[in-house]
């Protein structure tokens, strides 16, 4: 898969747990950091880049696929 990968930083008024609405609009603006990868697996232990803080970061990744019909099964892991 093709994935565009886009990072943000956020803060008090656009905390995801407190304010989602807020939040939700960071995908609008310029992201601080843009990738194009083949595999979405990534592992921090602290901060994706240099411009991005170590803390209160959003990771927003898309792609697109053809896919036949059938069940799977999505495993996702977070922190924070």
């Amino acid at each position: 898969l093709d994935w565009k990968v886009r990072w943000y930083a956020y803060n008090d008024v656009s905390d995801p747990l407190q304010q989602y609405d807020a939040f939700k609009k960071l995908a609008q603006q310029k992201p601080l950091q843009t990738a194009q990868i083949q595999e979405l697996a990534y592992v921090w232990w602290n901060k994706p880049a240099d411009n991005i803080p170590a803390d209160q970061f959003a990771t927003f990744a898309e792609t697109t696929f053809d896919i036949t019909k059938g069940k799977y099964k999505i495993i996702l892991t977070s922190d924070d």
